[in-house]
């Protein structure tokens, strides 16, 4: 954590907000409404994956700063673990969920990791989520924070670039 590293959590919240949020008060945000429907049509059609999991959003990495979400009542959420295995998250309608996204990974000199996630159907039950993305300004460079002795403990993992040049390569064809 930042505080085994020597910082506080405001130390941390501070480098955030003065490294990303506050060039020009331009800090943007997005929310996405995730509605995943009744399956029972689709468990009598058969869609389900090479391993019987029915999957009602693929594996995929947050490309920002990170994402909050209300952990939810209906389970599905899985992370991807280092092995290959996919691990559910506990399903807990008092919680909210803070995912690191690759913006994190990449200025913290991949000390917190952006984790491949995935949403399947442990019910068959109408799931609902609404994820909240912080955005960094286009600007901002992302490189170890400065400041952060943890981020800046190894050689850089990787180069530096813009928040909009890693938006424009996680928006572009492969």
């Amino acid at each position: 954590s930042f505080e085994a590293s020597g910082g506080s959590v405001s130390d941390a919240e501070h480098l955030l907000e003065r490294h990303f949020f506050d060039q020009e008060n331009t800090t943007r945000y997005s929310v996405r409404l995730n509605y995943y429907g009744d399956l029972s049509r689709e468990v009598q059609e058969g869609s389900q994956n090479d391993d019987s999991t029915l999957i009602r959003l693929g594996g995929h990495y947050d490309f920002i700063l990170f994402t909050v979400n209300h952990a939810n009542d209906v389970g599905g959420l899985q992370l991807r673990m280092d092995d290959g295995e996919w691990v559910d998250v506990p399903a807990r309608p008092d919680a909210m969920l803070i995912n690191s996204g690759l913006i994190n990974q990449h200025v913290s000199n991949g000390r917190w990791r952006a984790p491949r996630h995935r949403v399947t159907a442990t019910t068959l039950e109408r799931r609902v989520s609404v994820p909240l993305f912080p955005e960094p300004h286009p600007k901002a460079l992302m490189e170890p924070l400065p400041g952060c002795h943890a981020c800046q403990a190894a050689p850089p993992k990787y180069r530096k670039i813009t928040v909009e040049e890693h938006m424009k390569k996680m928006f572009s064809d492969p």
